[in-house]
C-alpha cells in the first residue's frame, strides 16, 4: 500500500466522485476535459503529478502535488504543493488520506524538498496533526457607507482619471512576470511565478470562462503606464456589486497609485463592496486608512472602515522541512496572493 502516479482510469475514478463538489460549473465532460488539459500543460510535465493511495489495487484516496519554488532573503526553496486530497466513499474511516500523506510528506523529505504547502478547504485540524502550521488566512472587506449616504454611484466623469482594466490576456505575462519578480525581492516570503506557470494558470482560467455555466468572471488587469520603476499593476474580477482584488504588484508607490485606481473603480462601477486576500491591503499598513490612497472626488465618508473574517476557505499551511521557513507562519499580513492558490 503506497502512492503512485495515476492513469487516467484511476483519475476517471476520482472524477466520478468528486465531480458534485469540486466541478466549477462544468458538465461531467467538460470537467475531464479541464482536469487533461491541465495535466497535458507544458508546465505541468515537469512540475504537476496526479497521484493516488491503493488499497487491494483499489482507489482508496488520492491528491495532486505541485513542484514549486518560494524565495525569501534572496534565497529560492524548493517546495512541494498539495492540493484535492481525498478519500473516496467507501474507504472512509479507514485511515487512507493519512497513510498517504504521511507517504507524501516522506517522499518530499527523500526528494529533499524543503517544505510542504497546502490550502486547506476543510479548517486546519486534519493538517496540524502533520506539522502543518497556519498562514495568514484573513480576507479584508471594505463596504460602501451605509445608511442612504450614498444611493447611487459617482459619475465618474467627476472623478479623477482612472487607469481602465482591460481583460488579463497571454501577450501581458512576459510584463506581469517581471514586475512580479522585482516585487517579489521586497516580500517577506512568495511563490516564484515563470512564464510558463503564468500560462498554466491563465489556461485553466480562460476554459472555465468559456465552458462553466456559472458566471465566472473575467481576470481584469489594470496596468500603471511609466518606466519599470514607477509602474505595476493590479488583478482584479467582478461578481455582481462585489469587487475582488486577486493581487496588487509593485513598487509601495506604485501600488498606493493602484489602490486609488482600485477605489475610484469600485465607486464608478457602483460596486457596494471590495475584497481580497490580507495580502492585497498589505500597502495600507500599519493603520489600514483609506485617507492616503482616496482618489479626488470621493471623501472618506463613501466607505466603510477595514474589516477582516476568517478565511473559510483556501486556508495556507506549511510544514517547513528547513528550518529558515519556520518563521513564515508568524509573518502578518501574510504576502501569499490569491493566484498563488491551487
Amino acid at each position: 500500500m503506497t502512492i503512485e502516479l495515476a492513469d487516467w482510469h484511476d483519475i476517471l475514478q476520482v472524477l466520478h466522485e468528486t465531480y458534485r463538489i469540486w466541478s466549477p460549473g462544468l458538465t461531467k465532460a467538460a470537467h475531464q476535459q479541464y482536469v487533461w488539459e491541465q495535466m497535458s500543460h507544458p508546465w505541468s510535465k515537469n512540475h504537476y503529478r496526479y497521484l493516488v493511495y491503493k488499497r487491494n489495487s483499489t482507489v482508496a484516496a488520492s491528491c495532486k502535488t505541485y513542484a514549486l519554488s518560494m524565495t525569501a532573503r534572496g534565497r529560492e526553496y524548493r517546495i512541494l504543493g498539495i492540493g484535492s486530497v481525498y478519500t473516496q466513499q467507501a474507504w472512509r474511516g479507514t485511515g487512507c488520506a493519512t497513510d498517504m500523506l504521511h507517504d507524501v510528506i516522506e517522499s518530499a523529505r527523500a526528494q529533499k524538498y524543503e517544505g510542504l504547502l497546502l490550502y486547506s478547504e476543510i479548517g486546519p485540524d486534519f493538517y496540524e496533526r502533520f506539522g502543518f502550521e497556519e498562514l495568514g488566512g484573513a480576507d479584508f472587506c471594505i463596504f460602501t457607507a451605509s445608511a442612504g449616504q450614498h444611493t447611487a454611484p459617482l459619475a465618474a466623469d467627476t472623478l479623477s482619471p482612472l487607469t481602465p482594466p482591460v481583460p488579463l490576456e497571454f501577450e501581458h505575462i512576459a510584463w506581469m512576470v517581471r514586475h512580479h519578480a522585482r516585487w517579489l525581492r521586497r516580500e517577506p516570503y512568495g511563490c516564484v511565478r515563470s512564464e510558463q506557470y503564468w500560462h498554466y494558470k491563465l489556461t485553466k482560467e480562460k476554459f472555465l470562462q468559456r465552458h462553466s455555466h456559472l458566471s465566472w468572471p473575467t481576470l481584469q488587469l489594470i496596468a500603471l503606464p511609466g518606466n519599470d520603476c514607477n509602474s505595476g499593476y493590479m488583478i482584479v474580477e467582478k461578481g455582481g456589486t462585489t469587487l475582488r482584488l486577486l493581487e496588487a504588484v509593485g513598487s509601495q508607490e506604485a501600488r498606493l497609485k493602484l489602490w486609488r485606481n482600485l477605489l475610484h473603480l469600485s465607486v464608478a462601477s457602483g460596486c457596494n463592496r471590495l475584497r481580497g486576500w490580507e495580502s492585497g491591503i498589505k500597502i495600507l499598513a500599519p493603520r489600514f486608512s483609506l485617507l492616503a490612497v482616496l482618489p479626488d472626488g470621493i471623501s472618506e465618508s463613501h466607505f466603510e472602515p477595514v474589516e477582516y473574517t476568517e478565511r473559510d476557505w483556501g486556508q495556507g499551511m506549511l510544514l517547513a522541512l528547513n528550518a529558515d521557513l519556520e518563521s513564515w507562519p508568524d509573518q502578518f499580513p501574510c504576502p501569499l496572493l490569491e493566484l498563488d492558490h491551487f
